[in-house]
């Protein structure tokens, strides 16, 4: 019997044995007589309507008088019931060599902490369903001939034969979900990523259905609800060169997969052993599991010893999600050394569980684990990129006002800028610009992301409660941006660390150098930084003089609007302002420091 996600009884199989040949079919195909045609090639005379339903009778009179049995892997009082092999995928159950030879297996993965963690992770997706856990990716990341798929079959080797437990991504979207329903709670494996084609919005898609329980609701021929055919709750083991947490810009992902990069082995010698073992002993892990009986409260108790001691997982955030995932992974590998009596096995998962977490922390730390943090991050990336696309207000209104106006920006650095009295922002963004900035950084929730900012007070709104843009005066005119703080890293070296540092002197090339003679223009370009005060005035007179040298009028003064002239003007920074009857503008040069 197949269960829908409720409970409920939603399909019937029966298995039927004919001369040494047998099938486990639907008993529609009963029904109608087909099986005897596509599964039993040597039937004969049973075209006719009344021999199909003699068939038919026997078969369902038979059956009533045996046991009925799950076609899933199922929880019943705390046991894990497995269905007979033939309706499970290929290569489950299926066992090589004998007990020893599986542990031999284990003594050996002991010396490759990634992957005992691996092997604890797979474990771990069998209890997944009865705790009403997380379904969880092991994604394992990295090129080629590093130890991934010897690690994925490793991990497969508890359950069955690695060659066929192990199945290629090489599938359908609709394959994978209706695969793993399949094995209702068991740890599926797919190997090689790359293989899918799929991209990183169809990616996501598919690890998040999967993660939901795989499930697939549909409309029935009467236009009705039809529940989904089963669904699955676990842990899926995947191979590939690619990252999946690495090209998606949700956090949601992150939570859903546990990416433990390459390489796997510690050297060839040890993945060639490895490979030798495999073929030597496998499959007896799940039955030994089965007949062990954990209780999924004992099992519980375990990750959450992992958790707290093991561990030490954060207290919030994606990364507690993942150091949940983790810590079953430690209760995954404790199960088995304890089945094996290989307790270095269990010191090995811990030991890899500690440093993939670490891995994993830094990195969402990096690329930002929040939507707001992202944002942040691109925008400091897009000003440290294209400098000349975030000018200062000041920069930008001189600009202007010299008939040089600058079109291409996408906003202002405001670092050091009064614009705010109860705040210090970083920058101003022109709001058709954050739109591209976002995009481009693979943030495709942009509302998300300025909520999530503007909680946490790292946007600045209008304060009107309507609209989180705001007015920015610029060159006399109001600018609608949005205007953020933290977009600078907080932490700054110090002058004392920055001594620390090696100097270009410090380093030897290992290359003659080359001296190239400093041409005119150039040295006179690398002159006119290295002025006097006289000289510096002189040129800011300079620009008040027309082509017969006589003096004439400039724009007006930004800051005290009055006409400029060459006796009034000092060049302060690279900008001209009044000497006399600018001491406002001038303070303001002083206070934003320039």
């Amino acid at each position: 019997m197949t269960y829908s996600p409720r409970g409920e009884v939603i399909n019937r199989q029966v298995t039927i044995e004919v001369d040494g040949l047998s099938a486990t079919v639907p008993l529609d195909v009963v029904a109608d007589g087909s099986v005897w045609i596509t599964r039993f090639p040597g039937a004969a005379g049973v075209g006719e309507r009344d021999i199909r339903d003699a068939l038919r009778n026997i078969v369902d009179d038979q059956a009533a008088q045996l046991e009925l049995t799950t076609t899933t892997p199922v929880w019943v009082d705390d046991r894990l019931v497995l269905p007979p092999v033939d309706v499970l995928p290929a290569g489950y159950i299926d066992t090589v060599g004998e007990w020893d030879d599986f542990v031999a297996l284990v003594r050996a993965v002991a010396t490759a902490p990634r992957i005992a963690l691996t092997m604890g992770l797979a474990v771990s997706g069998m209890y997944v369903k009865p705790l009403s856990r997380q379904s969880f990716v092991v994604h394992l990341p990295g090129e080629g001939r590093s130890g991934k798929t010897t690690a994925a079959r490793c991990a497969a080797a508890v359950f069955g034969n690695p060659h066929h437990v192990v199945k290629a991504w090489d599938t359908t979207p609709n394959g994978v979900p209706s695969w793993l329903r399949r094995l209702s709670c068991l740890t599926g494996f797919r190997d090689e990523l790359g293989a899918s084609g799929l991209g990183p919005e169809k990616l996501s898609t598919l690890v998040f259905r999967i993660t939901q329980g795989a499930e697939r609701d549909m409309s029935n021929r009467r236009g009705g609800h039809q529940e989904s055919q089963g669904s699955w709750h676990g842990a899926l083991v995947s191979t590939g060169n690619e990252t999946i947490v690495g090209r998606m810009a949700n956090e949601g992902i992150a939570a859903r997969v546990v990416e433990i990069s390459a390489p796997m082995t510690t050297s060839g010698p040890q993945a060639d052993q490895l490979d030798k073992l495999l073929r030597n002993g496998y499959g007896h892990g799940l039955a030994a599991i089965v007949n062990r009986a954990l209780t999924p409260a004992e099992f519980d108790a375990w990750a959450n010893h992992a958790a707290d001691a093991d561990l030490v997982i954060p207290s919030g955030g994606p990364v507690r999600t993942i150091g949940q995932h983790l810590s079953m992974g430690v209760a995954g590998a404790r199960l088995l050394a304890e089945l094996c009596g290989i307790p270095e096995f269990l010191d090995a998962a811990i030991d890899a569980g500690r440093q993939v977490l670490t891995e994993l922390a830094n990195e969402l730390d990096e690329r930002g684990a929040r939507p707001g943090d992202r944002l942040l991050a691109a925008i400091g990336d897009a000003m440290a990129s294209c400098p000349a696309e975030w000018p200062t207000r000041l920069e930008y209104a001189e600009a202007a006002r010299f008939g040089k106006p600058m079109r291409e920006i996408c906003g202002w650095d405001l670092t050091n800028d009064p614009l705010l009295s109860n705040a210090t922002p970083d920058a101003a963004v022109i709001s058709v610009k954050l739109k591209d900035i976002a995009r481009n950084a693979g943030i495709d929730d942009l509302v998300i992301a300025l909520r999530d900012l503007t909680k946490r007070g790292f946007l600045h709104t209008a304060g009107d409660g309507r609209n989180r843009a705001r007015g920015v005066p610029v060159a006399g005119k109001s600018r609608r941006a949005y205007v953020f703080s933290g977009v600078h890293l907080a932490e700054v070296p110090s002058p004392e660390d920055l001594s620390n540092h090696p100097t270009d002197n410090d380093y030897d090339s290992g290359y003659d150098s080359v001296t190239t003679a400093v041409t005119t223009p150039d040295q006179a370009r690398y002159d006119s930084y290295d002025i006097s005060k006289e000289e510096e005035l002189e040129r800011s007179r300079q620009l008040f003089l027309d082509d017969t040298g006589a003096e004439q009028t400039a724009s007006p003064c930004g800051f005290c609007t009055q006409p400029l002239s060459a006796s009034q003007v000092t060049e302060v920074c690279g900008f001209v302002v009044h000497v006399g009857a600018c001491e406002a503008g001038l303070r303001a040069f002083d206070t934003w420091n320039v």
